[in-house]
């Protein structure tokens, strides 16, 4: 019987991975896919161990270890495969086999199209992965909020320090803008290696081959040019009237949670005639759950023989 883990790095933050427990779910209502489990490499719980005994425990004996990253990088190519390394001695009887990563697909170009028409204009969303953290909250000190005004769990710091207004929502004063002067800017974190921002060029060359809206920029965190303050330009000369951020990332970390919103608003005091929505991030869109079930069925139905992206385990 074939059983799924969807494989991610974790994440420091509480509650980074309620998007990716939601495409679990989703995935088990998916016929032909199996019971699913999802492990993490570092920081969170379940571990990638936890999730092999789990489905050791239901009687399967194939693994499809599906990886919720964008490209095959160190930890899909070099992480992964020691992690299968270390179970396989316990686990003698079953087979792995190692899904593609999300890479490049129609279905990412759509989720960016289907994200950008739930944007939002008030900052207390923007933030809303800060904010709403606290439910998720496990009291650990290691979270990067813990001991700040946003955790929970150190009520003294938060009543000792005052909400920024960062956190007041923005109170909606533009007319509706339509999509033909609307631009997106896909907010990405940027990698020395070519390979991983090529992967993102070719998701946004296929939105842009669909989308309605006046243009499609990226805009680099860091590493990379052009920069998010260098996109939010190329979209303002453009002559956009309205600008919507994607978080191009597939986790809620503070990068998601803080630093973008951040960039975002600095963006808006600068041009204030230009009205600034941002989006949830790609990763908590649903049809990530449609690409992760595409990429399990597709490692399932591959040769019966162990592989990681198509080369054998040894």
């Amino acid at each position: 019987m074939n059983g799924v883990i969807l494989f991610s790095h974790g994440s420091l933050l509480c509650g980074a991975g309620d998007a990716l427990n939601a495409h679990a779910a989703k995935m088990r209502n998916a016929p032909d896919i199996g019971p699913v489990e999802v492990g993490y490499l570092n920081y969170s719980s379940p571990t990638f161990n936890d999730a092999v005994c789990r489905l050791s425990a239901l009687g399967v004996d194939r693994i499809i270890v599906t990886p919720f990253f964008l490209v095959p990088g160190y930890f899909v190519s070099s992480s992964l495969p020691k992690a299968i390394a270390a179970v396989r001695p316990s686990f003698p009887n079953i087979e792995f086999v190692v899904a593609e990563p999300l890479g490049t697909d129609s279905l990412l170009a759509a989720a960016l199209l289907d994200s950008a028409s739930a944007a939002c204009t008030e900052e207390s969303f923007w933030r809303r992965g800060v904010d709403g953290a606290g439910e998720s909250c496990r009291l650990r000190k290691s979270c990067p909020l813990y001991g700040t005004f946003r955790c929970p769990a150190t009520p003294a710091a938060r009543s000792s320090e005052p909400c920024p207004s960062a956190t007041t929502p923005v109170t909606d004063t533009f007319p509706p803008v339509d999509a033909s002067q609307t631009a997106l800017l896909v907010m990405v974190h940027g990698s020395p290696q070519a390979d991983a921002n090529n992967t993102m060029y070719s998701v946004v060359g296929m939105a842009r081959a669909i989308s309605p809206y006046l243009t499609i920029e990226a805009g680099f965190m860091e590493c990379n040019e052009p920069t998010i303050p260098m996109g939010v330009a190329h979209c303002v000369a453009a002559g956009a009237k309205r600008v919507v951020a994607i978080p191009y990332f597939l986790h809620m970390g503070t990068h998601v949670a803080d630093d973008l919103p951040n960039l975002t608003a600095q963006a808006r005091d600068r041009y204030p005639d230009v009205e600034f929505a941002m989006t949830g991030y790609l990763g908590e869109s649903p049809l990530i759950a449609d690409l992760l079930i595409k990429r399990a069925r597709s490692a399932a139905h591959g040769p019966a023989t162990e592989v990681v992206l198509g080369h054998a385990i040894g």
